[in-house]
């Protein structure tokens, strides 16, 4: 998580019986030790060698990576362990991160970081495992994406084969899926038009957030939202891009409404391919829906 008042990135690491890994950096916290002007993010990722990523937004609209080694020391090999992008125009919010922990992949342990600007683009930045823009993705390491409607995106996941897929949602309550080759380039054989986008349609009553993916097991995408009924809804698109009818028979399910519900956090994928959904409620509780198969 990012540290609001001095600028630094933090992250702390549990034992698998919940409490502190006081091995871990000092006393289970790790940071970063130069302060960035408006540093917002937070969100993690752990590459193929068990490394720690964790992406953020600058006031000067850079995303910014910081990487951690196993114990809890900066990196020093990316580019002093803290690496950023060129300035993005009208970059809004994202830092969003992912890397294929494939060993042997192209563009193995290459994080990538995603967002959204304010004119309306979802955007991503590829880095190479030193720390430098990867000049071989989109151009001179960035893709820009004009999307039409959109309202917020930038999750982000990376597959085996190192492409890309970005997660958003539009003012016309529908949530979508873009998917990009490992070169950062639209894929024409993904979504019902073959133009590199999958989409929900409209969701029912309407959407207050939306836009968090996984892949599961199979390579399909999942997407969830929140709908203004305070319902978890969740999606499944197929390898090729299409609502998946083996998910709740047209792809896409609800569950709700949840009282109270008013936020929702992550979706993932567990190793029996239920998706998993959590969400916040306005009186201080945790939820957490799971799918079936």
């Amino acid at each position: 998580f990012p540290s609001h008042d001095n600028g630094l990135f933090k992250v702390v690491r549990y034992l698998s019986d919940g409490s502190v890994d006081h091995q871990f950096g000092i006393d289970g916290i790790a940071t970063t030790s130069v302060a960035i002007a408006g540093l917002t993010g937070g969100y993690l990722a752990i590459d193929g060698a068990g490394k720690i990523l964790i992406g953020g937004v600058s006031a000067d609209d850079r995303f910014v990576i910081a990487k951690f080694k196993t114990d809890g020391t900066l990196d020093s090999s990316f580019a002093g362990g803290v690496a950023t992008s060129s300035v993005i125009a009208n970059l809004q919010a994202g830092g969003f991160i992912t890397a294929n922990i494939i060993t042997g992949a192209d563009f193995a342990n290459y994080p990538v970081i995603a967002g959204y600007t304010s004119d309306g683009n979802i955007v991503a930045v590829r880095f190479d495992t030193t720390g430098f823009q990867d000049m071989s993705f989109g151009s001179s390491g960035v893709v820009v994406t004009a999307v039409p409607l959109l309202v917020s995106g930038g999750n982000i996941i990376s597959d085996i084969n190192s492409s890309i897929y970005i997660g958003g949602r539009l003012s016309d309550t529908s949530m979508f899926v873009a998917k990009y080759t490992k070169f950062g380039l639209l894929d024409p054989s993904y979504g019902p038009n073959n133009d590199g986008f999958a989409s929900t349609g409209t969701v029912l009553y309407g959407l207050i957030e939306g836009g968090s993916i996984d892949l599961d097991g199979n390579n399909n995408i999942v997407i969830a939202g929140l709908t203004t009924n305070y319902s978890f809804v969740a999606a499944r698109f197929t390898t090729g891009g299409v609502l998946d009818p083996y998910f709740n028979g047209t792809g896409i399910s609800y569950v709700g409404p949840v009282a109270n519900l008013d936020q929702i956090g992550n979706l993932v994928v567990d190793g029996s391919e239920r998706p998993v959904v959590g969400g916040v409620t306005s009186d201080g509780l945790f939820k957490v829906v799971r799918y079936l198969s």
